[in-house]
Parts: structure tokens; sequence; C-alpha cells
């Protein structure tokens, strides 16, 4: 052997131990010939153990194993592959990420001898990324205790004036030989109001670390109970189920989230209006399902709709849906929302100790009901 060629041996070899990559000689069938310290370590075979073995099938988690073969066939026949991420197993059954890359090996005559394959382990990158998320979170609920203290102190700031005007405004009511127009300004006083108190409310429902009281409720008792809180406008129709179930929840904060989504389809219709709600029982679940004939959701904000402090109107909070989110969640259930028509798909576990979940209660009262209010026109999700 010349001096160039053992320079060249001494300059692979060291490279092929020294570098904190993955590094491994593959037979044309995929069993490993040569693997360097780094791969060892990494996989935690011996290295006997790991001579012999398929790499795309031995090393490989069973759900990545097709992508795997995918990605040595595609060295196979185009000579490079690179930057494939695969679930990696070692020895003692561990899995972790990892990003694997691959060449052919030729020798001068363009024959193939085999192929390298490289890999970088991504578990620290991973840790990296769950801690940022979790900073992020951390700071994110600072961040919203900050707002939650100041939301009280505001609660209790404006509840009280706003009490005061709705006295006065009552009292202007009873007054006689009212002016021209006078009923029309009180309507909008009082509307006025409840879109404040609302508001106020949405912050609080959000902010407050309640504790749930989880009881067996009527799911139509709670929905009459939401609609009757509310003031429908007479161009929108709301259709009940005919049919009642027993639902283990907090009725609060079940009726909380009913308001919301009644209340963002509402705003969702430019004039008229309906709102189809209905239940259903699976084995182990219940299904709730809010459909409305309003605009649909924009796509590109679909994503966006539960996260705090996100909002498309010029007067919400961002805080209604998250509202939702959160409460559903905290009853160990899912929300959520699709297109065409816009649907909002609740899922809770049924009640525990109770197997008649079907009440059968049939809707005497009309199913369609509705109040008016102008300022909920043409508003947008």
């Amino acid at each position: 052997m010349n001096e160039n060629n053992l320079l060249n041996e001494k300059f692979a070899n060291i490279l092929f131990e020294t570098t904190p990559d993955m590094v491994a000689i593959l037979d044309k069938d995929g069993k490993i010939l040569l693997c360097n310290s780094q791969f060892i370590k990494n996989s935690r075979f011996e290295k006997e153990e790991l001579i012999g073995m398929i790499a795309p099938i031995d090393l490989v988690h069973k759900d990545d194993q097709e992508k795997a073969l995918s990605a040595f066939h595609q060295v196979v026949t185009d000579g490079i592959n690179l930057n494939v991420q695969l679930n990696v197993i070692r020895k003692d059954k561990s899995i972790y990420p990892s990003l694997w890359s691959g060449a052919v090996l030729k020798d001068d005559l363009r024959n193939v001898q085999g192929y390298l394959i490289t890999g970088k382990d991504l578990t620290v990158i991973d840790n990296l990324k769950k801690e940022l998320i979790f900073l992020k979170k951390q700071k994110q609920n600072e961040q919203l205790l900050a707002i939650g203290e100041l939301s009280a102190r505001l609660s209790h700031d404006i509840r009280n004036p706003l009490g005061i005007i709705r006295t006065a405004i009552e009292n202007m009511s009873a007054a006689k030989n009212k002016p021209k127009g006078f009923e029309t300004s009180i309507d909008r006083c009082n509307r006025a109001i409840d879109r404040i108190s609302h508001q106020i409310d949405n912050v609080m429902d959000f902010v407050r670390q309640k504790p749930l009281t989880l009881t067996n409720n009527s799911f139509l008792e709670i929905l009459n109970s939401s609609i009757m809180s509310m003031k429908i406008p007479e161009s929108v129709k709301i259709i009940k189920p005919k049919d009642d179930f027993m639902i283990y929840c907090d009725p609060e904060q079940i009726q909380i989230v009913f308001s919301n989504l009644i209340l963002n389809s509402i705003q969702a219709f430019s004039n008229t209006g309906q709102i189809d709600i209905c239940i259903s029982s699976s084995d182990d679940s219940l299904n709730i399902i809010f459909v409305d004939s309003g605009k649909p959701i924009p796509e590109k904000i679909m994503s966006k709709i539960f996260k705090p402090l996100f909002t498309t109107k010029q007067s919400g909070t961002g805080l209604g849906l998250a509202s939702c989110k959160t409460i559903i969640e905290n009853h160990g259930g899912s929300i959520r929302v699709k297109n065409n028509p816009t649907r909002f798909e609740i899922t809770l576990s049924k009640p525990v100790n109770n197997k008649n979940h079907n009440l059968n209660v049939s809707m005497k009262d009309s199913d369609m009901i509705s109040e008016y209010g102008d300022d909920l026109k043409e508003l947008e999700h």
C-alpha cells in the first residue's frame, strides 16, 4: 500500500470513529458490515450483535419500517437519499427519533460494493422542542394569571356602574310622556349593557379556576337554561332535539359552553339563520352537535379559533371558544369544529352509574325560539 492510500485509510478511520453521527456500512441486502462507536452507543447493542442485522428492519420501529425500506430502495436506485426521519429502537426496546441519510458505495470500476448510512439522534432536539413548548405555555399561563387578576378587579369596578345604569334605564322606561325615539334608545342601551356583561362573563369564565361539581343532568334542561339566559333575535331559529339524555357534568359550566356556541352561531349570520342542535349516543359516549347556517369559518383560521385571545370580532374577547375547549376537556371530553356547514362537535363520556341514558322526553314546546336584536347582524365568526 502506497503512502497516499495509507493516509487516506487513516483519515477515513479517524473520521469514522470521531464523528458525532452514527455511521454504518451495509452490504447489498442492507445488512450491517461495519459500524462506528457512536452507532453502538446509541443502539446499546454490542458490536457483534449489530453485525449482520438488517438495518431498515431490525433497528427501526415497526410503524416506520415501510418508510425505512422505501428510503433504502431510493438509495439503491438513485444512489443517494437525504434526511429521512425515523423512529429507531434500542436493545432495551426504547425508542428515539433520528434523521438518516444514505449513499451508494462503488469501486473504481463503478461496481456497487455496499451502502453508507449516517444518522443523527434527535432526542436532544426533541427535548428542546418540548422544553420550548413548556416555557411558552408557562409564559402564557403567567400572562393569563395577570389577566385573571386584572379581570377580577375590572369585573367588580364595571359591574357596579352597569347595575346603576340598568336601574336608571328601568326607571326612565317607566316614565310618562317619553320623547320620540326614546324606546329605541333604551333598547340600544340595554343591548350594550348585555354585550358588556357577556364580555365580562367570558373573561371570568376563562380565568376562574373553578373545580367541577359533577352530577347527572338532563341535556335539555341545560340547553333550555342556556337559551333562556340569552336574547335570541327573532330572525334566528333554534331547532332542538326531541329526545333527552343524561349528562354527567357540571351543569353551570356546560351551560357556558352551550351559550357561547349559540352566540358564536348567531354572530355568523348576516341577518336570518338557523341553528340545529342534536345529541346522539354511542357505546361509551354522548355526541352533541351544533350546526348553523351562517358564514363558514375561513380555513386559514380554523386551527386558531380555540386559542385564547384569538378573535376576528371588533367587540370580541377571544376567550369564548377557548373557555368552551377548556371546560369540555376538563370534563374528559373533546370539541372539534368543521365547515360546510359550520358545526361544533362535542364528545362527552356517558354517566357511569346510569344505564338508561335516553330519557325519551319529547319536546312539548316549540322547537323554534326567537327574539330580536339589531346589534347581532352582519357579525362574522
